[in-house]
């Protein structure tokens, strides 16, 4: 292959390096890769075959080397793999559209791991209550916090009306055997602030709830169909309660778990508190209910869907911000996306590159780094403490992650660059997507992965903690949209999780994030309907920041894990087949491999690791 191309473009052999980009450092363009090809079936006829189309995908002449090295196989040969072996025939580039049949064969592929596409959408419900089935016994103690004082004190004269025990509180308490927690309709908190207050509530009683059959209801303000009617991110915000509900109703048990999600605005309150009690005293106990104000009852539904063949176009020269840290799941859709079209990305992270040492074996895994590292550090006089030993190998391999990202995009023919910044420093991120937008031109496209993860289970979840796991994802994708939307970008992907459309035990800041993300999906795509909007529900990958005690939660509750390998190829086809239309996804098993966790009846600790970080 050296020796062709030598031919082909007068470049003496002994200066060709295999792995030299053929377009950027060779200048060879599509037309002289078929002159190549041709050349070489000429001198080994017994090469494999090649369709030119897919030429374009050989970026390196190690690439091509590769390709027609392969073995030919035989038309004849019996099938030797399984079906869910089965692989999807080659379709990405920038002059190859899509079609149905390569995405139907994606997800046989995928469907053979346990992996399916999924839609998520708001569907009416049965909105005649059962007046004959009363949900709470009337000699129950119910406890309404005055998070919404006006609110909560109406809706306790409502019960009192039936002639409950019913009891306005600051905080519930253990003796409560039906709660109903407020803060999620207080107009005079932020979304932030209902969260916290939410939050709050639910580690009062966490306890008591998993130990003894109770009951916990929260009340949300996001219009009555879970933020898939709203376009403001102050309302929609509001959306994560309901993955506080969810989480819960793993957590706890014995315990009936709900959440009921209202407009605030749409009707009197007297009307509101009205329509909300009858739906807890006669709806019965579906954990996600809508109620909007024309009556109707909504919960969310979840459906798979096949992708739609058609998507955006993504084009050379086109500029991608992508966050998390330029390591993990991120990077890797980042490098994947760059086989697309020769793009222009730039990664951001929180992580200062230090330059991994030239007399240190770059191949060390982080065991041994920091093995040798302190080998070293004790030779040379100076030991390094625990805490220093950690930062410093944990920077090297982070800035090694970083460096081999670098080098996989650039490899493949695009471009990146990699600024460390805190996306929740609003000036600095401007000025960095601003420098960004000089040398590269408009941003086209933003993908969010930043996320941290700390799991606890709710009784021993802090507010600290909360704003650790909550401000990354939340006020940093506000932080990264506010510094690229003047540029009319094509499409925006918002990493988000099942975590927050299922709840997960452990996880309810992490799944509030994601449930507010995937709110947030919904009112941008309104708001830019010629834009792809998507927030992914993944669910668990093989890597990133699923814990070990994550992943056995999820092995345990029969949740297949992600293979980088198929992810990635699934968030591509989202962006090139997926349609338009649908801002949420959710790319894990079926719900129905999501069922309560049996055995944390009789745990509580089910939890306890102390998180990953990827940003």
């Amino acid at each position: 292959v050296l020796d062709i191309v030598a031919d082909k473009t007068g470049y003496p052999a002994d200066m060709l390096d295999v792995e030299m980009d053929l377009e950027a450092e060779l200048g060879i363009d599509s037309i002289k890769q078929v002159e190549i090809l041709s050349a070489l079936k000429e001198a080994m006829p017994n090469l494999t075959e090649i369709d030119p189309s897919s030429l374009v995908e050989l970026r390196t002449i190690s690439e091509i080397a590769t390709a027609v090295g392969s073995p030919s196989v035989s038309t004849t040969a019996p099938e030797t793999s399984e079906p869910d072996e089965v692989q999807p025939k080659q379709v990405f580039s920038r002059e190859v559209m899509v079609d149905k049949i390569d995405a139907r064969a994606f997800e046989q592929l995928a469907a053979g791991k346990a992996l399916f596409r999924q839609t998520v959408s708001v569907e009416a419900t049965c909105s005649v209550l059962n007046p004959k089935y009363l949900t709470i016994n009337s000699t129950n103690r119910i406890e309404i916090t005055k998070h919404a004082t006006g609110f909560a004190e109406q809706l306790a004269h409502f019960f009192e009306r039936y002639g409950l025990n019913t009891r306005l509180v600051d905080e519930p308490s253990d003796a409560a055997e039906t709660v109903i927690v407020t803060a999620g309709v207080d107009p005079n908190r932020s979304a932030y602030e209902m969260l916290n207050a939410a939050l709050a509530s639910a580690k009062r009683i966490a306890i008591p709830m998993s130990k003894r059959f109770g009951c916990c209801i929260f009340l949300q303000s996001t219009g009555g169909k879970f933020g898939q009617n709203q376009r403001e991110f102050s309302i929609v915000e509001r959306g994560g309660v309901a993955a506080l509900a969810k989480t819960a109703s793993h957590e706890w048990q014995p315990s009936t778990v709900r959440v009921i999600d209202i407009d605030i605005s749409a009707l009197p309150m007297q009307q509101q508190v009205a329509s909300v009690g009858m739906e807890i005293l006669f709806g019965g106990d579906t954990l996600e209910v809508g109620l909007t104000s024309d009556g109707q009852r909504w919960s969310p539904t979840v459906t798979a869907q096949p992708y739609e063949g058609i998507g955006i176009s993504l084009e050379d020269g086109d500029g991608v911000v992508v966050t998390g840290g330029g390591r993990g799941i991120s990077a890797a859709v980042a490098i994947r996306l760059a086989r697309e079209a020769r793009f222009n990305f730039l990664l951001l992270g929180r992580t200062v590159l230090q330059a991994w040492p030239q007399d240190l074996d770059r191949s060390l895994s982080l065991k041994e780094l920091r093995l040798e590292l302190s080998q070293r550090a004790k030779a040379e006089g100076r030991p390094l403490s625990l805490k220093d030993l950690a930062a410093l190998s944990d920077v090297l391999t982070a800035s090694r992650e970083v460096e081999d990202t670098i080098a996989a995009i650039r490899k493949v023919g695009s471009d990146a660059i990699y600024r460390a910044v805190d996306i929740m420093d609003n000036e600095k991120l401007k000025n960095e997507i601003r420098a960004f937008r000089r040398e590269s031109g408009k941003v086209s496209g933003i993908i969010h992965g930043a996320g941290v993860n700390h799991d606890k289970l709710i009784k021993d979840k802090t507010p600290d903690q909360l704003a650790k796991v909550y401000q990354p994802k939340i006020e940093g994708f506000k932080s990264l949209w506010s510094a690229s939307v003047a540029d009319e970008m094509k499409f925006a992907v918002m990493f988000s999780s099942i975590a927050g459309r299922y709840g997960n035990p452990g996880q309810a800041d992490y799944g509030m994030a994601n449930e507010v993300l995937s709110r947030f999906a919904f009112a941008l795509q309104d708001r830019h309907p010629k834009m792809r909007v998507v927030a992914m529900d993944w669910g668990p990958w093989t890597g990133g920041m699923v814990t070990e005690t994550v992943k056995r939660q999820f092995e345990s509750r029969g949740i297949p894990l992600i293979p980088v390998e198929i992810g990635v190829e699934a968030m591509v086809y989202e962006l090139v087949a997926g349609g338009t239309i649908n801002p949420e996804i959710v790319f894990a098993g079926f719900p129905q491999a999501i069922p309560p966790d049996p055995k944390l009846r009789k745990t509580d600790n089910a939890s306890t690791s102390k998180g990953a970080e990827v940003a």
